[in-house]
């Protein structure tokens, strides 16, 4: 079995556990990330996220609005409320404007997400609303 197929697998068995969490005693928390630019500054930018924990397992999704991109660029960085244990990669899409694919790059030890578009293009600009979501390991 290719290594493609045992993760989408366990993603599955992982989205399973998740819609079960009332039975299991998983609850969502909200969470207000921080959010800048590789470079440059947004001038007007706001973030919410929520995430939910089964074991060392943690659920995210996050919703980013730029208002107004100001001169940031390269990559949106946005903070996470715990430190992860392996690098991830998580998934979304660029809602308001280009429907662009999105990638975020969480690094081992690390409290934050770097997001690009899928060919690691900077993601933003004014207007602009992202949405991402994936799984992390904590603890």
């Amino acid at each position: 079995m290719s290594n493609e197929l045992i993760l989408l697998r366990k993603i599955e068995e992982l989205e399973k556990l998740i819609m079960r969490q009332p039975e299991i005693g998983g609850v969502w928390k909200n969470w207000t990330p921080t959010v800048t630019a590789m470079s440059g500054t947004f001038t007007t930018v706001s973030a919410s996220g929520s995430y939910s924990a089964i074991g060392n397992v943690v659920a995210i999704t996050i919703a980013i609005t730029i208002t107004t991109n100001g001169t940031a660029a390269g990559a949106v960085i946005v903070t996470l409320p715990f430190t992860v244990n392996n690098q991830t990669i998580l998934v979304g899409r660029e809602n308001a404007a280009t429907g662009n694919m999105l990638q975020g790059l969480a690094t081992a030890a690390g409290n934050k997400i770097t997001i690009w578009t899928y060919n690691n293009l900077y993601p933003g600009g004014t207007g602009y609303k992202l949405y991402l979501s994936g799984f992390v390991s904590v603890g």
